[in-house]
């Protein structure tokens, strides 16, 4: 039971699971360095992205590059 537990504090506290900007985001966000919010908003990102690439021509596709950073 204690590690059950356990695990889900762990959980919990790596994991960017709690709403944005709640009490237990900003626990776990300092705890994890500050870097969740790197972790919220991929899915839109990406379909931005694809939807861009899609937007080109076929040719122009075939040598299309994309070159992603964080802040890290």
């Amino acid at each position: 039971m204690a590690l059950a537990i356990g695990a889900l504090v762990d959980a919990a506290t790596v994991l960017p699971i709690a709403p944005p900007r709640s009490l237990w985001w900003q626990f776990a966000d300092r705890a994890n360095g500050g870097n969740f919010n790197e972790e919220i908003g991929w899915p839109e990102f990406v379909q931005t992205i694809a939807s861009i690439r899609d937007s080109l021509p076929v040719e122009e596709r075939s040598r299309l590059g994309i070159l992603a950073g964080d802040s890290g």
